[in-house]
């Protein structure tokens, strides 16, 4: 996901796909110790996805940045 599309997500669209991502990224790492997965660099996409929205979403909280309604 790139950030030009996370800037122009809602708050609430933000929680959502980070509840997402994190649940699908759990998902992936457990799988991880029982099989072989189709794409490793999922988890690494993922984390970093994770990261991004999270930094908005404290900008966000900190009032460094203004978000779409």
């Amino acid at each position: 996901m790139k950030m030009g599309e996370i800037k122009q997500m809602s708050e609430t669209e933000l929680n959502t796909r980070l509840r997402e991502f994190e649940e699908e990224y759990w998902r992936l790492n457990f799988r991880t110790g029982t099989q072989k997965l189709a794409n490793p660099l999922r988890l690494r996409i993922l984390k970093k996805d994770i990261a991004k929205i999270k930094t908005i979403l404290q900008e966000v909280k900190l009032g460094i940045r203004k978000i779409a309604k």
